[in-house]
């Protein structure tokens, strides 16, 4: 009879402990759920605009803030024909964590809309390679992205480069066709270019670091559903000089746009 008694207790408590391991595992997993759903809802986009390389149409770009961590977070992703590219970088004062990941498609998109992965292949920080694989420049590109675009909110442009300025290409040219009308407005909070002639309207904003007497301008995106072939070459907008009350613009995209590609010093007019 004890040994019956001693038997039934030994189930007893181990069932206790059984249920108790259960509700506590079960506690954890919730936890777990809770947390990554606090870290999704923490993060707040704080900005986020198009890229153009000579190997695509264009790329969204997006900074998050996450509001429990403090850090700011650059991600990127671009979707080809035969596959897409993944980029996630976390950091504050310096780079916590990358990643890349690219993935492969068996069949094109336009052959099979719900493509199945060929491959994917993933690196980070921690990759034996990851000084060799592009991340470290990737991130410095991404970053100095939105870097010019917070000092352009905290340093007010110097009102000597506040106006309206204008030139024309090819003003002396005698069919009409070949004109087109080049403008800059230029106010604290933007930077608006605008081209306009035949067949050719285009319409972007830039953004500028300023230095003594220079302007150095950096595209930001396109506006109107304006798009250019040349974006793919090239978004340097040069540079705006000033001297002697005089206000002279060199700039590799309008080369290459309307003077085949080589270099000239654009006279401004100011308004």
């Amino acid at each position: 009879m004890k040994k019956i008694i001693k038997i039934k207790l030994v189930a007893i408590i181990y069932l206790s402990i059984t249920i108790y391991s259960c509700k506590k595992n079960e506690k954890t997993v919730l936890n777990k759920s809770v947390i990554k759903e606090i870290t999704k809802d923490s993060l707040k986009l704080i900005k986020d605009t198009i890229i153009f390389t000579e190997s695509s149409e264009g790329q969204e770009i997006q900074l998050f803030l996450d509001s429990n961590t403090k850090d700011s977070i650059i991600i990127n992703e671009n979707y080809g024909e035969t596959g897409k590219e993944y980029y996630k970088f976390i950091f504050n004062k310096n780079l916590i964590d990358a990643e890349n990941k690219i993935t492969e498609y068996v069949e094109p998109i336009s052959v099979n809309p719900n493509p199945v992965i060929k491959k994917e292949n993933t690196k980070t920080l921690k990759s034996p390679d990851a000084l060799k694989n592009g991340l470290l420049n990737t991130y410095k590109k991404f970053r100095k992205i939105f870097i010019i675009e917070k000092n352009n909110k905290k340093n007010i442009l110097n009102n000597k480069w506040i106006g309206n300025y204008n030139f024309s290409i090819n003003q002396n040219s005698e069919d009409w066709r070949d004109v087109q009308d080049v403008s800059l407005k230029i106010s604290n909070d933007s930077i608006i270019y605008k081209v306009e002639g035949y067949q050719i309207y285009q319409l972007y904003k830039l953004n500028a670091i300023e230095k003594n007497n220079i302007l150095k301008l950096v595209f930001e995106k396109t506006l109107d559903n304006t798009e250019s072939e040349v974006l793919k070459k090239t978004i340097d907008f040069g540079e705006i000089k000033l001297e002697n009350n005089k206000y002279t613009w060199k700039c590799p995209y309008v080369d290459l746009s309307f003077n085949n590609d080589k270099s000239q010093i654009y006279k401004l007019q100011k308004k």
